[in-house]
């Protein structure tokens, strides 16, 4: 048998409405500080909660990319230059060279905002032509970080960038490259918004997901990006963090609406745990697609349920970031890898009193706890879904 090499995340950013940094999301994550605000958008008239990200109020692009302005580059500019990330793959580029990095990169909104914009004013400029194509974050990303190599984009709604990290782990695994770097963007509009209020999936307060209350999903935004390399042998002996499987399904039930019974996500699962080479009992905390929706939670609370033990801590970490759509993916993989980290089983904010026709072990506060693996969970429109698991070595 051939044994496939492991892969570790060498090096992590993530700016959303918790935080721009690792650091600052860490710090929200422990005070239970959800990022979630009213809505302020004049041109929407109805109340929801929306996960801004409040420091793109008045971030510029550079000067050298205005054809690329546009909410979504903008927001990954400002990602790529936090946790000092660009220098780091200034690094792995002297030691790999910059034709031998592929970029797995994944979105759902792209330039969304500019294009809509561009209708409201009737605008002349054109920009948006070079913006609204999804494949524009990864001409956007390629040229920022001066990488040559092969470029691929994911978009399949709300599983995307998990998605996007397994094509870069097959890519690493079939021996392509010793590297890869895999990063989202996601950011607010328009048509995003009303498209999810027009499904009634909006709440009106900010999101409580497994609440009996629960009135529906708040939205957000998020950049995140990843370093991931093949482990060597001097990793033998250090502390690492290894994505150690995934699993994914396509269930196709509805557009919108996952199957009933739950087969997607419960194959999903189940076909990472077999690709780690472990059993539901090894798992220490679930990060939970979560997304506070009526039918979603109890759907996937069945999938929990047929799996895994009553004593597997789970929680929805969206009450804090909001649904970052395509990013929640990486998004939750970091949270995941804070948690491991930190040894701390983060809780679902917002979420007063359970569902009682739900019965996962929903933590409702930070819980402390020896945290070695964990199952990240990526459900999207169209059944589309992608489970990620995270190991300390």
């Amino acid at each position: 048998m051939i044994m496939k090499p492991e892969i570790k995340i060498s090096s992590a950013t993530l700016v959303s409405a918790l935080g721009c940094g690792i650091d600052a999301t860490l710090k929200s994550l422990l005070e239970f500080k959800s990022g979630l605000k009213p809505q302020n958008y004049s041109q929407v008239d109805f109340e929801t909660y929306l996960g801004e990200v409040k420091e793109l109020k008045s971030y510029q692009i550079d000067d050298d990319y205005k054809k690329s302005d546009c909410r979504n580059n903008r927001l990954t500019q400002l990602c790529l230059n936090t946790d000092n990330f660009k220098q780091k793959v200034e690094g792995i580029k002297q030691k790999y060279g910059s034709d031998n990095i592929p970029l797995f990169l994944a979105t759902s909104t792209s330039g969304i905002t500019t294009t809509e914009q561009a209708y409201q004013n009737n605008s002349k400029n054109d920009n948006y032509q070079n913006t609204h194509q999804f494949f524009s974050l990864a001409k956007f990303v390629s040229s920022y970080l001066n990488i040559n190599s092969h470029m691929s984009l994911i978009s399949t709604a709300c599983s995307s960038s998990a998605k996007a990290v397994v094509s870069a782990m097959e890519y690493i695994q079939a021996g392509l490259s010793d590297v890869a770097i895999v990063g989202v963007c996601d950011s607010l509009c328009l048509t995003t918004i009303y498209g999810f209020h027009s499904l009634g999936l909006l709440s009106a307060q900010k999101c409580a997901p497994w609440d009996e209350n629960r009135g529906g999903t708040s939205l957000g935004e998020a950049a995140a990006f990843l370093i991931l390399e093949k482990c060597d042998d001097n990793d033998k002996n250090k502390e690492i963090i290894k994505i150690k499987g995934f699993g994914e399904s396509v269930d196709g039930f509805h557009m919108s609406t996952p199957h009933p019974d739950a087969l997607g996500a419960k194959l999903a699962i189940n076909s990472a745990l077999d690709n780690a080479g472990l059993s539901a009992c090894d798992v220490d905390y679930i990060n939970l697609h979560g997304t506070a929706t009526a039918i979603n939670d109890k759907t996937e609370d069945l999938a929990i349920k047929n799996i895994f033990s009553n004593d597997t801590m789970a929680s929805s970490t969206k009450g804090g970031s909001g649904h970052t759509l395509a990013a929640s993916g990486i998004v939750e993989l970091i949270i995941c890898m804070l948690s491991i980290q930190n040894n701390m089983a983060f809780g679902t904010m917002n979420t007063t009193k359970i569902d009682k026709e739900l019965s996962a072990n929903i933590i409702l506060k930070n819980t402390p706890a020896a945290i070695n693996t964990t199952l990240s969970n990526s459900f999207g429109f169209g059944g589309n879904n992608c489970c990620l698991i995270l190991g300390s070595s």
